[in-house]
Order: C-alpha cells, then sequence, then structure tokens
C-alpha cells in the first residue's frame, strides 16, 4: 500500500527561498493528522479529559451536505483513551481557503487562509490573525507554503498548505508553552515516521557533522558555524569559544541549542563570545528558552561587550537591548531581584531552579511570561506581577512551595494549563475578566484549600474549573483583612480600599497582602 507522507520536517529551521508554492489540497477524504502531547481545549463543550497526555489524531471521513455546502466530516480520537470516533464537526476548501462547522452549528467559520500576504490581517475560527512571514519548503517533490501568523495575544503560529497548524489543527495560534506539536499527516492510516527520532532531531539544512570539541558538543555546518548541541557538562568556570577547529577548517560558534547545558549541576560561570546570535529551539528562536535551566551551581552568565546581540546585566542573561530576560542564573544567591524597568518579557524557564530568589519585582513594562517562568524556585514567596501582563502561562509557578499568596493584575485574561501546580498558594486574587473558557488544568495540583478571589461577573467561569473556594474580590476586600500594622515600605503592592492600585500612598490607611496597614 502505497504511503503519502505530507510532512515529516517541513518545520525544521532551513526554509528555502521564496519559490512558488503548489497548490496543494487540503480537505481530503482520509487524511490523518497525528499530534503528540496535551491537545488544546479549542472546543469546551466537548469536555474532554484535560489531564490526557499523548499522542491524538484527527480523520476526514465521510462526506455531509451543511447549508448546501458539501463538507468531509472531522473525528478526534486518543490513543491511551477510550475516547474515539468523537465527532468535531466538518469541513470543506474553497480557493485555497480552509473553512471549519463545529458540531451542533451550521455558520461556518475561516480556519486557515492559504492566499494571504504579509501584513494581512484575518478572522478565523481562532480569532484575528496576523501574517507575518511566509516561505516556501520544498519537500518529497512539493513546494509547501508556511505563513507564520501571531494573534491579538502575541502567540505565534505556522500553518502549512496541505497539512494546517504546527501546534493542533484546530488550534491556529499557541503560546511558547505548548505542549503539542504535529508529528505527520498521511493521506493513510498508516505511519512510516515516529517521535521522537525523526521529529526532534530535525535540523537546521547544512549541517554536515556532530562532533565533541574541547569537551563541549557541536553541529557543524556547510556555512562554516557552528552551534553548542545539548548534552554538555563541565566543572568550574567555562568561556565559550568563538571558533572552533574541525578537519583543519574554522567554523564560528553562533549559537547555543536551548538545553546545551540542562542540569549541568558542576558549572559555575560561563561567558558567551561575541559570536554567538542566538539560542535555537525546535519551536523556533522566538521560543527561545533559558539553555542554563537547572544549572543550579551557576552564579553568573556574562558575555562578551563586543557581542551586538546579547548582554549581561549582574550576572543574568538579556537581550541586546535589555527587553527580554534570557537566563536567570540559578546558582545566584540573590533573595530580592528587581526585574530593571524597560524589561518587556520573562524567557521560558528563565529563573528555573534558582533556589536562593525569595522576591520578584516586575515593572510594568513587562507585557509578556513565557512557560515555566519561576518553576521550581522552590523559596520563592513574594512575585509583584506587571500590571500589563497579558495572560499567565503554563508551569510559571511549578513547585513554588513556598508561594502562600500572589496577586494577578486586571491585564491578564488568559491562565494556562498547570500554570499553579505544586504551588502553596493559600490566597490567589486575580482581578481580570476573561472572555475564554478556563482550563481544568490550569488548577491541577494547586493546594484544594486555597481561596480565589475573582469579580462577580468571573465567580461561576472559576467554580466550573476549580473544586476549592471561590469569592467575589468585594469579600477580599471587605472581610480578608487581619492584624492591622504599620508600613511603610514596597509601595508597589498597595490598594486602596476599593482595591485599586496605589503606586506612592500618602498617609493613611491601604491594603497590602490582603491586610489593612497604616502609612505615616
Amino acid at each position: 500500500m502505497k504511503k503519502h507522507i505530507l510532512l515529516l520536517f517541513i518545520l525544521s529551521f532551513g526554509f528555502g527561498n521564496m519559490a512558488k508554492a503548489d497548490n496543494i489540497p487540503f480537505v481530503q477524504d482520509g487524511k490523518r493528522w497525528t499530534y503528540f502531547g496535551r491537545r488544546p481545549e479549542t472546543n469546551p463543550d466537548k469536555k474532554k479529559d484535560e489531564t490526557y497526555y499523548g499522542e491524538y489524531y484527527y480523520d476526514l471521513q465521510g462526506d455531509t451536505i451543511i447549508e448546501g455546502k458539501s463538507c468531509l466530516k472531522l473525528y478526534y480520537e486518543e490513543e491511551r483513551s477510550n475516547l474515539s470516533g468523537v465527532y468535531e464537526g466538518a469541513m470543506y476548501e474553497e480557493e485555497r481557503r480552509v473553512y471549519f462547522i463545529p458540531e451542533g452549528k451550521t455558520a461556518a467559520s475561516l480556519l486557515y487562509d492559504f492566499n494571504c500576504q504579509v501584513g494581512d490581517s484575518i478572522e478565523t475560527f481562532g480569532g484575528t490573525m496576523m501574517v507575518e512571514n511566509i516561505k516556501t519548503v520544498g519537500y518529497d517533490g512539493k513546494t509547501y507554503k508556511v505563513i507564520s501568523v501571531q494573534d491579538t495575544k502575541s502567540w505565534t503560529g505556522a500553518w502549512i498548505e496541505g497539512v494546517g497548524s504546527k501546534y493542533d489543527l484546530l488550534a491556529l495560534t499557541c503560546p511558547d508553552s505548548a505542549s503539542v506539536l504535529l508529528r505527520s499527516c498521511t493521506m493513510e492510516d498508516e505511519m512510516n515516521f515516529r517521535y521522537p527520532s525523526d521529529f526532534i532531531s530535525r535540523e537546521r539544512e547544512g549541517a554536515i557533522a556532530e562532533v565533541k570539541l574541547g569537551g563541549l558538543n557541536y553541529r557543524l555546518y556547510s556555512d562554516y558555524t557552528a552551534l553548542v548541541t545539548n548534552g554538555n557538562q563541565w566543572e568550574g568556570e567555562l568561556e565559550i569559544p568563538e571558533q572552533v577547529f574541525y578537519h583543519d577548517e574554522e567554523y564560528t560558534v553562533s549559537g547555543l541549542e536551548w538545553v546545551a547545558f540542562s542540569y549541568c549541576e558542576t558549572l559555575t560561570k560561563v561567558k558567551i563570545p561575541k559570536t554567538t546570535s542566538r539560542i535555537e529551539h525546535y519551536f523556533g528562536w522566538d521560543a527561545c528558552k533559558n539553555p542554563f535551566h537547572g544549572c543550579t551551581a551557576l552564579e553568573s552568565i556574562e558575555v562578551d561587550e563586543e557581542n551586538p546581540w546579547m548582554c549581561s546585566v549582574d550576572g543574568v542573561l538579556f537581550n541586546k537591548e535589555k527587553t527580554w530576560i534570557y537566563s536567570y542564573p540559578a546558582g545566584s544567591k540573590r533573595e530580592v531581584y528587581n526585574i530593571p524597568a524597560g524589561v518587556e518579557r520573562i524567557g521560558m524557564s528563565a529563573f528555573d531552579h534558582n533556589s536562593h530568589i525569595t522576591s520578584v519585582y516586575m515593572p510594568n513594562s513587562v507585557t509578556r511570561m513565557d512557560s515555566g517562568a519561576f518553576g521550581y524556585c522552590k523559596n520563592l514567596g513574594s512575585v509583584r506581577l506587571s500590571e500589563n501582563l497579558k495572560y499567565i502561562p503554563a508551569y510559571t509557578f511549578d513547585k513554588c512551595e513556598n508561594l502562600h499568596f500572589l496577586e494577578i493584575p486586571e491585564s491578564v485574561s488568559s491562565l494556562e494549563e498547570s500554570a499553579f501546580r505544586w504551588t502553596a498558594i493559600e490566597t490567589l486574587v486575580i482581578r481580570g475578566t476573561f472572555s475564554r473558557e478556563l482550563y481544568r488544568s490550569t488548577f491541577i495540583a494547586m493546594n484544594e484549600d486555597a481561596v480565589i478571589y475573582v469579580k462577580k461577573s468571573e465567580i461561576e467561569k472559576f467554580q466550573k474549573v476549580f473544586s476549592g473556594t471561590v469569592l467575589p474580590l468585594e469579600e477580599y476586600i471587605a472581610d480578608d483583612i487581619k492584624n492591622p500594622g504599620v508600613s511603610n515600605s514596597n509601595t508597589s503592592s498597595f490598594y486602596d480600599l476599593t482595591g485599586r492600585p496605589v503606586a506612592a500612598p500618602a498617609k493613611g490607611i491601604y491594603i497590602k497582602d490582603g491586610k489593612k496597614v497604616m502609612v505615616k
């Protein structure tokens, strides 16, 4: 039986020049998509088990007519559960545009538009999408169009013509915290590549060798650049070289892989050369993850002053503009850290595994955190979040065992999966409004005795997904006032008696950490 695989390494780093893409059909009877991870909840009414993690599938099987449109039926199933043959809705295709009609509906929504141009704003099933880039890639004798998009929450996505989204067929974008990726798209119910060997090890075009030089692992490329790859162990201080030599050829060390030094517990200090321009992640550069996460002895990260892409401030790794924190060393013994004003983004696992830090102040310039930002910071007890933060990503506070109180500002309108997993939160104050359905998985393994305070309009939403106590914000302000005291410090966490933040309180009575305090 002939197998027609549509995707194997389309999402690799090595995209070709913009050649004319083939017109590859999308809606075809018998097509199957295979994903691995936790499925994004694209249809909350389905009430699927949000704790399921594994391989799952979409199948187009059988035709139907809805509102005069000839469609194919879309079904969903999971590998390791009894869930199979679940009807999701129907699809049809017109002039390189794919439409989706959810179960129980008759109106069609645009799912993918493969006629779009860079700069277009598209209204889709997943919301408003901005087209940021369009490239092509050749595979198996065909040229595929690959479209990079971003939604209004700054979530990104990649659409492949004839294949769909790399995150989930019906999830057009996902945050960098996404825990699901496409494995394959086939035209028959038979696989010919399996995760992870073919998927996770895909490489940028031009890789010629995997070598170990001077005690470090590298991938060498035909353009004479080298990438520091995963699995490195080092004891003491390390200065990454600008160049390495192999078979009498010189290669410039231009990047670090996202797991280059993961859990290297004997590395104490590292210096990055001026030639290193990127941290490569298999989701793409924008998903940049802390390459030193779990390096619990690492006290400082330094960068050559001539590096035009990165810099170090007090041993913390930033981009050159100091708007993005890549890595806060897990072995830094600072207990209090004030994130510098002007920082806009906290990178994936940026503070991961630092057991010394107890307090973090986040300025209002920060608009984005990536997944796992404060994971396994077991002594972190106080976090002041930016009042311009848009969402709390997955695994943000994993294993923050000393975090008992957290206030989430009004700007936050989305809480992702396992955001508070294994914390000791007793009081969670959430001031925002949530237009999307919430996830049950957001509160997995969170303290069940915690009390969540939300706006009255949000109470029912939270009660659906959290088994503990959910109360209106007014009760937090009116009743959760104990042990009046006197305070003149940490003004950033003061609120007036109506619950509004006060940046510089004058003399008077305010709310601070759920208690009434007096500023003299």
